[in-house]
């Protein structure tokens, strides 16, 4: 055995961000609203700016309609959809546990890999110890 590592359960705090919806509304969208929306291309240039960087009949200079998702997850091409502001209420703390973790680092030839083991079996092993 080559040597050995390993930390008992612990329990770390995390935090976790809750937001409450502001400024709802209904905002209509339509098929000329999609397609005039600006959005960047792959080369960095905004679609729609009128200049086409990367060689003038590449692929990627294409503008692209974004996709607009109503709640049911179809693609809109029209009507309405309900748009809302976030706002920061809070930070909630949560415990993380991290489990027990007990191992040793074998040695086979010139190869080594990191072997789980029982706490017993890491108390008892020495480093050195041939198993």
């Amino acid at each position: 055995m080559k040597d050995k590592r390993g930390h008992a359960e612990y329990t770390t705090t995390e935090y976790r961000d809750v937001y409450r919806e502001t400024n709802c509304r209904n905002v209509t969208t339509s098929a000329f609203t999609l397609s005039s929306v600006s959005k960047p291309g792959p080369s960095g240039s905004r679609s729609g700016s009128g200049s086409s960087r990367g060689g003038g009949g590449s692929k990627g200079s294409q503008p692209k309609a974004p996709d607009l998702k109503k709640s049911d997850g179809k693609t809109s091409k029209g009507g309405t959809r309900r748009v809302c502001d976030r706002t920061l209420e809070r930070r909630e703390p949560y415990p993380h546990n991290h489990p027990a973790v007990w191992e040793l680092e074998l040695e086979d030839g010139g190869r080594t890999a990191w072997i789980p083991v029982s706490k017993e079996t890491w108390d008892e092993t020495k480093i050195g110890d041939r198993i």
